[in-house]
């Protein structure tokens, strides 16, 4: 993970393998804490999403962060 923030890794359900990973900077930005919720949301149902936190990430949480 680089930076500041949220890491995500996908992870496959299929053999545990790694999909991909990403990483949104919550602390700097309220759209990279939108951009954290609408990738959440766009994941498929039984999605396997493994979150790290790096430094302080929630600075910039939006309302939409929270109830998407």
């Amino acid at each position: 993970m680089e930076g500041r923030g949220i890491g995500v890794v996908l992870i496959s359900d299929e053999d545990a393998s790694v999909i991909e990973t990403s990483s949104f900077d919550t602390f700097y930005s309220k759209e990279e804490s939108n951009a954290f919720a609408d990738y959440v949301a766009s994941q498929k149902a039984n999605s396997i999403i493994a979150l790290v936190c790096k430094d302080e990430a929630s600075e910039q949480f939006t309302f939409y962060f929270y109830f998407y």
